[in-house]
């Protein structure tokens, strides 16, 4: 039965990458070459999976709306249960779609996860840079994503500990509400090219350094510590002020920090980052921690 081979395109993406925009656009190609396209995306079996399991909890109401089961607290227990459902829905479509040859018809399916449940299918992925993300959401909804002003906290997630981030959004939405400072931007200090040797960060101003792992051990990393200042040269981040925190940082194991960051357009970076005197700075780094 799956050695059959219909036309199946599954399709994930990256939001603004385009996939409304192409699955139109496929659509109306087949359509003009005569096959019937049928489109099937994730939030209809989202609708129908979560009606009919909102239906089986209360048999006694009226069919209801998306939004009435969203806000149902007692229901959204069961999400994650649908979830699954949704992708043993999708799993069930493709067996059924390749049950006989169909050789007039073209399924576009729009899903995560459709790769995954239906590995016969011709799998797409969209991706889009982020500044081209950014503009199209303000072409087309009239905001700006990647302005930093609609924000009051950035944190870059690469390597972030979830339960780390949880306490810097607790905290920084605190001091909001209180009207205090509370540093912006938050990235992994493993994300900073030191420009000090670990000699120089740690025994010089030795107390200062001390006093800064013990503060940062007992309460993490708190906003009287200050950002750490750093210099960008083409998407690199050299540390201009703050080894000392960084590195305290890095040596309590946390993998977030502040930092405020001045584009320089102009010059050469302060280190090499080539040289092999540069590589055992950053080797002493690594292995100082």
């Amino acid at each position: 039965m799956e050695q059959i081979r219909n036309k199946i395109i599954t399709i994930s993406g990256e939001p603004a990458s385009g996939k409304s925009t192409v699955v139109k656009y496929l659509n109306e190609n087949y359509s003009k070459n005569g096959f019937k396209v049928h489109i099937i995306s994730t939030g209809e079996i989202f609708r129908k999976v979560a009606t009919r399991e909102y239906q089986k909890m209360y048999p006694d109401r009226e069919i209801p709306s998306i939004a009435d089961i969203q806000a149902d607290k007692a229901f959204a227990e069961k999400r994650g249960e649908i979830d699954g459902m949704i992708d043993g829905e999708i799993k069930a479509l493709g067996i059924k779609i390749n049950s006989e040859e169909r050789p007039d018809d073209v399924y576009i399916i729009d899903s995560r996860l459709a790769w995954h449940n239906k590995p016969s299918s011709f799998a797409v992925r969209l991706t889009v840079n982020k500044k081209i993300a950014g503009k199209r959401y303000k072409e087309r909804y009239g905001v700006d994503l990647a302005n930093p002003e609609n924000y009051r906290l950035i944190v870059d997630t690469s390597y972030a500990n979830p339960q780390e981030l949880a306490k810097i959004i607790i905290d920084g939405e605190e001091h909001f509400r209180t009207q205090k400072y509370y540093p912006k931007t938050w990235t992994s200090p493993a994300q900073f090219l030191p420009i000090q040797d670990l000699r120089q960060t740690t025994f010089n101003k030795s107390k200062v350094f001390k006093d800064i792992v013990n503060s940062i051990k007992q309460i993490g990393y708190e906003p009287f510590l200050g950002e750490i200042d750093v210099d960008e040269y083409d998407g690199a981040l050299y540390i201009k002020d703050g080894n000392h925190r960084t590195f305290a940082t890095l040596s309590n194991g946390l993998t977030l920090l502040p930092y405020s960051v001045t584009k320089v357009e102009s010059g050469k970076p302060p280190v090499d980052i080539n040289s092999p005197l540069y590589m055992k700075t950053l080797y002493d780094w690594v292995e100082g921690l």
